[in-house]
């Protein structure tokens, strides 16, 4: 992508509170949580063994795992 911003496909907000949310898109996931000043601060998913993709949809479990899907059909487990 080379400079290009990351294309965002949604934001899902935790329902287990805490104030967080997820962006997700092209070749990225995000976790964001307030950082106490008033604004966000991100942390990116780790895409582990396979390769970057596009993520397509995500929703958190009440467990606070996340699970996403791709274009392709698969889903995706997310765990800190």
């Amino acid at each position: 992508q080379n400079g290009t911003p990351p294309q965002v496909y949604g934001l899902v907000w935790n329902p287990n509170g805490a104030d967080q949310f997820l962006s997700y898109g092209v070749n990225h996931i995000k976790t964001w949580d307030p950082n106490g000043r008033g604004s966000y601060s991100c942390t990116s998913g780790v895409f582990g063994q396979s390769a970057t993709h596009v993520v397509l949809s995500a929703v958190y479990l009440r467990s606070g795992i996340v699970v996403s899907g791709t274009p392709q059909g698969d889903l995706c487990i997310w765990k800190d």
